[in-house]
């Protein structure tokens, strides 16, 4: 008998335990007002405005700015993206600076050495938030914003100013890769335009080349600068300790 009373008391706990981290869910909206919920569910839409679910209630994502569900601790990026769509990047690093990141996919498009327009295939870009206190409003983790937050801390700067260096020749790559395969295209597209006729198309190796040089400079910039931001994930951990 006093066994199962152990048992039946051990499952209450249990159950207790798990209430109560359960309890620690929510919805902070944008007013300042905190919901808790056992169940929060984010409803995303493609045609319509997206949603949470907060227990029984329904709340629109646009008011949301952050969340907490079973799965992390989310902010809302509505006031910093360009085209004022609401998205969440999830928590990755808390401390005195927490730091958010979103992942997203696309298709990128480039014209290849045949003059066509082909896909790289599915590209990842991952994008970088931090706010300072809990609820505070959240800022894009760029070298502008994050040399003002980390200055008292000498060995952040050392991380930060390495962020700034892939940075810079991330964009010195990209405008030399995006010179070169437009000039190829446009010796492309002056070698086969105004060909007089009866006369045979000349040869599109050279543009072809050139081009494909040009490519190769985007691939190769893509490829040594997306994990870019580790170091603003290590001046931030540097930072927090």
């Amino acid at each position: 008998m006093k066994k199962r009373f152990s048992l039946i008391a051990m499952i209450l706990l249990m159950n207790n335990v798990l209430n109560s981290q359960n309890l620690k869910n929510f919805a902070y909206l944008f007013s300042g007002e905190k919901i808790h919920s056992t169940n929060i569910e984010y409803i995303s839409k493609t045609f319509s405005k997206s949603y949470f679910l907060v227990g029984d209630k329904k709340i629109e994502s646009e008011n949301v700015k952050f969340y907490k569900d079973y799965s992390g601790f989310f902010a809302n990026t509505i006031n910093l993206n360009f085209t004022g769509g609401t998205s969440f990047a999830k928590r990755e690093v808390k401390g005195n600076i927490n730091l958010f990141k979103k992942e997203s996919v696309s298709n990128t498009m480039i014209m290849g050495g045949n003059g066509m327009m082909g896909s790289m295939g599915p590209n990842y870009f991952v994008d970088y938030y931090y706010n300072l206190d809990e609820f505070g409003n959240i800022k894009k983790a760029n070298y502008k914003n994050l040399k003002i937050d980390l200055s008292s801390n000498q060995n952040s700067m050392l991380h930060l100013k390495k962020f700034k260096s892939v940075n810079q020749r991330k964009t010195i790559l990209y405008i030399v890769g995006g010179i070169v395969v437009a000039s190829g295209v446009a010796s492309l597209i002056n070698k086969t335009s105004n060909i007089p006729p009866g006369e045979e198309t000349p040869s599109m190796t050279g543009s072809a080349v050139i081009i494909g040089i040009g490519f190769g400079t985007l691939v190769t910039n893509y490829l040594t600068t997306r994990n870019r931001h580790k170091h603003v994930v290590k001046a931030i951990e540097e930072f927090n300790k």
